[in-house]
Formats: structure tokens, sequence, C-alpha cells
């Protein structure tokens, strides 16, 4: 049985690619009781269900050959790395590759037990001490299924404990989005190296390849077509200055004010904040004063800019755009459940939300609302809550999307008319925004905006996408399936490889390519001009300044010391590795030379092996 307890360490040597992880890493240390039994088959399904893992966010473990695991141990260990790469994922951290078990020793004093030594994926700049957490929860949870009869329901109370414990201050740290997920995931799945720059800041590729991404923003967005886009009533005046439709919109200070303008428009009119994202302080629909005023009143909470708009009839549609031309798009509809020709509305309903609460709280969004005006919405459509749907049928719960409920959302990226898109497109490039999210109201996004009086309501800064449109994003940055990196050149060896090292810098300026020479002592330019950095005394520190400089077009390394053997290099893909001689010294102690072994082993992890 396991004991409930173990010993876990955090390695404070610098990340970088060790061991064949596909991503830097840092060290853990591990000391546990090996568990006589591990229910596989209900952990397995307990972590679909609650935290909707797949086969494929399960591989098999990463053990150096030379080592063996006992079947209980092994599919313990499977589960609970899993579970935390997953919980690292949620919080916004790009923890892809799988760990690499490289050590297994017996430990003296537990029967049995033993000492394992891995690498887990991490990041720069970031509290490895949160990344050990995640290994943590993960090792204490999955001890639940080493019984005979796993408590499911001290499985749930843990899962959703998470949220507090562990998620939300990692999602707060990094500011994480719902972008963040796909597009870190669609960049490692590409092999793009990633680098955190700190506050949730994310480097893709390296040198004059590197792009910068937080959330969906990029480093092409401009600054001030954001200010202005998170500003309603600004853009409103830009759209006008293009001949975009708008709706009607007024300004208020008070809800009386308010009023008057919901008269002066025309009824029903919409009530909502100036510079608020993600539907906040939104009411849809309002067709009495009272209405109003209540509307203003709860707007007027979140924010002291109020607008009051004219109702545009049908629904929001999201038009997406990267680099000016359109990528995706889908229709904003209310709650709704869709029929499958055998379940009642109300049975349909219930499924959804058993669901829903099934899942750890982290990954929860709404639930369905099955009320009176939900009964009386079914009836608006001849329904009622036992009625069976046909197949792909919709049955709406609410008039209108609202961010207290579940909305429903229909891809219709192949069915918006071309004048549409040409619409969207053009204001992308109004805002000089490289990513976009616009809303366009109508009744029907077949058919152009100036026949069905449709209207665009806001152009969004930084918009919510999910994983088709971060492939279309990254391979808009990175086409052809570019991995993003410059070439890195290593010399190794001593004195000799500094001056091969330097007859490259020389031919690489010849032919007019920006490249840059590193050492551990010293670091030059194209034109061989010194780079004085401060506080940089190691290589790795060195290289990676040099690859976040985005003129350098080839990055020459010097290794002179094994101190990559220790460190991993901090950087992997587009690799050429040249052994010039024997000189390479010891990095702890430079009056030592290095074994022929460990050069060998040297030159093979400098390559990527």
């Amino acid at each position: 049985m396991l004991s409930g307890q173990f010993k876990l360490n955090v390695s404070t040597l610098p990340l970088g690619y060790v061991f064949g992880m596909g991503q830097p890493s840092v060290g853990l240390s591990i000391t546990l009781d090996c568990p006589s039994h591990f229910s596989m088959e209900a952990a397995r399904t307990a972590l679909s269900e609650v935290f909707m893992l797949t086969e494929e966010d399960m591989p098999s473990l990463g053990v150096l050959k030379r080592h063996k695991l006992q079947p209980a141990l092994d599919a313990y260990l499977q589960c609970a790395f899993a579970l935390a790469r997953s919980l690292l994922q949620e919080g916004g951290l790009p923890a892809f590759s799988p760990e690499v078990i490289h050590s297994v020793e017996p430990e003296q004093g537990l029967h049995p037990g033993y000492r394992l030594q891995l690498n887990v994926p991490a990041i720069e700049n970031f509290d490895r001490m949160q990344v050990a957490a995640a290994y943590a929860h993960g090792l204490n949870i999955m001890s639940l299924f080493t019984t005979l009869e796993p408590d499911r329901a001290a499985f749930k109370l843990a899962a959703d404990a998470l949220m507090e414990n562990l998620v939300a201050p990692l999602r707060h740290t990094l500011g994480r989005g719902l972008s963040t997920k796909p597009l870190l995931k669609e960049a490692f799945n590409r092999g793009i190296p990633i680098t955190h720059l700190g506050s949730g800041v994310f480097q893709f590729g390296t040198g004059s390849h590197a792009r910068l991404i937080r959330k969906s923003a990029t480093d092409n967005d401009s600054a001030i077509g954001a200010n202005v886009a998170k500003r309603k009533d600004l853009a409103e005046h830009w759209f006008k200055s293009v001949g975009a439709p708008v709706a009607r919109t007024l300004s208020v200070r008070d809800r009386e004010a308010a009023v008057e303008a919901a008269r002066q428009i025309g009824l029903p009119v919409v009530v909502k904040p100036s510079n608020l994202d993600r539907s906040e302080g939104v009411f849809l629909d309002l067709t009495t004063d009272e209405a109003v005023r209540n509307a203003y009143d709860q707007a007027r909470k979140l924010s002291s800019h109020i607008l009051v708009q004219s109702r545009i009839p049908g629904h929001c549609h999201r038009l997406v755009t990267f680099k000016g031309r359109f990528v995706f798009a889908y229709t904003r509809h209310p709650a709704a459940v869709k029929g499958d020709g055998e379940t009642s509305i109300r049975d349909l309903v219930q499924r959804f939300n058993d669901a829903h609460f099934r899942k750890a709280k982290h990954l929860q969004t709404k639930p369905f609302p099955f009320d009176d005006e939900a009964l009386e919405c079914l009836a608006s459509q001849g329904l009622g809550p036992d009625d069976v749907l046909e197949t792909d049928r919709l049955a709406f719960l609410r008039k209108n999307n609202v961010i207290e409920h579940a909305g429903h959302n229909e891809i219709v990226t192949d069915k918006v008319h071309r004048e549409n898109i040409a619409l969207v497109e053009r204001l992308s490039k109004l805002f000089r925004l490289e990513s976009v999210g616009a809303d366009l109201i109508s009744t029907d996004p077949t058919r152009p905006w100036y026949e069905t009086g449709g209207a665009i309501t806001e152009v969004n800064f930084e918009p919510q996408i999910g994983e088709n449109t971060a492939r279309s994003n990254i391979e808009a940055m990175f086409p052809q399936d570019s991995k993003g990196t410059i070439p890195v050149e290593c010399f190794v060896g001593g004195q000799g490889a500094m001056r091969a090292a330097r007859r490259r810098l020389g031919g690489l300026a010849s032919s007019q390519v920006h490249a840059a020479l590193t050492s551990h002592k010293i670091s030059l330019d194209h034109r061989g001009m010194e780079y004085h950095f401060a506080g940089m005394n190691s290589l790795r520190d060195r290289c990676n300044a040099l690859l976040r400089d985005t003129e350098i077009e080839t990055l020459i390394v010097v290794v002179q010391t094994d101190e990559f053997l220790v460190t991993g290099p901090p950087f992997k893909g587009n690799v050429q590795v040249t052994q010039i001689d024997s000189g390479v010294r010891r990095a702890a102690d430079l009056g030592q030379s290095v074994p022929p072994a460990v050069l060998r082993r040297l030159v093979q992890t400098l390559a990527g092996g």
C-alpha cells in the first residue's frame, strides 16, 4: 500500500533541453513508497470524466532503459504525472513534454521504497516551486486509487479544491486566458521553441524569427488600435469614418439620462459599459423605462462609462481575422440543447448539467438553466420539457446569449458572406491589429450586412480563440512548417574552436548575414564588436540573451566547457555541431580537461541526442 506520504525536491539548476525532453525542464527528486496496487482503469475513467484527459494525454512513462519500475508504481506515476501536466496547462504553462525518469534507486527505511530522479517540463521566469506543487497534487490525488475500492467522492473534493489551491494562483500569475493553451499547444506540436519572458508573455521561435505572444495578442498589434478598440464609444467614430455600419449609440451619465436616451433611440435598446470586454455588464432587449434604469444601475457597478444603444435584430457573429485575413467565425446563440432523436429536452438539460458538475471546478463553464424563463422560452418555440427533439435540432433556453449561462456557439466559417468578410478585414487593418475578433450583429451572416441591416458593435483586441484559429494563426506567423528557429552552429574544443568560430563569423558577415558569436567569456556581433552583458557569466545565459535578439540570423556558439552537460543547452533543433579539437575543460574546474567519453556525450547533447 502507498503510505500517502512522499518527499519531493526541486532542482535549482538552470532550465535546458536534457534527457530527450521536448522542451526546457527542471529536475525533481521524489522519494515514495511503492504501492502494492493501483486501480488503473478506475483512475483513467476518473481523469477522463473529471479532468477531461484523453489517452493521448496519458502517455507511457519515459524511463531510461537501464531502469524498470514495478507495474503498480508505473501506472500510479503515469496517471499522477498526466494530471500534473494538465494542471500546469490549465494554469497557463506550456507543460506538454512527457517527463523522463533517469534514475531509480531503492530507498533505505521504506519497504519497499524508491528515490526517483526525473525531469519535468517547466518555463523560465516562473517559480519552479509551483511546478513542483502541481506534481505533489498529482501524486496526492492519484494515491486515492492505490486502494482496492477508490473513494470517488474524496477524489472529486480534491479535484475541486485544486481551483483555489493551484490553478487560480497560476492563472493570476501568468495572466492566462482561454487562448493561451491552444496557442502554446500548437506551437509545441509544431516544434517551435517557447520561452517565457515573464507575466504570461511568451516568445515563440528564436532570433530574427522570434515572435511575442500574450493570450492571443501579438507583438504586431498596434498599441493605439488596442486602446481605441477597448473604448467602444471611441471605436464607433473609427467605424463611421470608413463607412462601417453601427448601431445608434448615446453616452449617458445617470439612470434618467439613460431612460431619455432610450426613448430618443427607440425601444428596445441595449445598455452596456463602453470599456469592458467579454459581455461584462451588457443588458439586451430592454423594453421599458424601469428595465433601462435597472440595467444602468447594474452596469454602473462595473464601469463609469455607460452607453445606450439601439438593438440590432439578429445574433452576434464573431468574425476572427489574423494579419488582415479572415480565418474563423461562429455565431453566438443563447443557451440551447441539441436533439438526438431519443432524449427529452428535460433529460438533455440534466445530462449536460450532470457532466458539467462532474468536471473539476477549474474546468466548469456555466450550467444550463431550467427555470420559468427556460419554460417560457421553450413554449415560444412550440416545445415542452418532455418533448423529444429530432437529431441536431436546437431548443433554446434563453432569449439572449448572456454571460450567466452557457451559450451555444455555432461554427459558420464557411457560411459568412464575402461582403461581411471584407468589412471585418478592412476594420482589422484600420485598427492596425494583427489579431482581431469583430462582432457583427445580423439576422443572417450568409447575406451582406447592407441587406440585413446588420451592424458592427465592436472590434476586440486580444480575442478569445480556440484550436482551429490557433492553428491558423501559428501557420500565418511561421509558414510552411517553419520551426521559427535561427541556425545555431556549435564549435567544440579549446582555442582552436574559438579560431574556427571567428573565421565562420567573418564568412557570414561577408555574406551580409547578421550573425553573433558567443563563448562563456565573450560575445561578438557580426562586425566583431563585443556585446557587454551585465551579470551573465555562463554560456547558457549569453546564448539565451542572443536568442532573444531579433536582429540575429545565426548564432555561433563556442563550447569550451562541459557546462551544457549539467544545465542542458538552451536550444534544440536547427543545430550543427563541429568538434574542432579535444580541448574542452570542466566548467567546475577550468584546469581539468574532460575525458573522451564525456566529450562524446557533450557533442551528442548539443546535437539533441
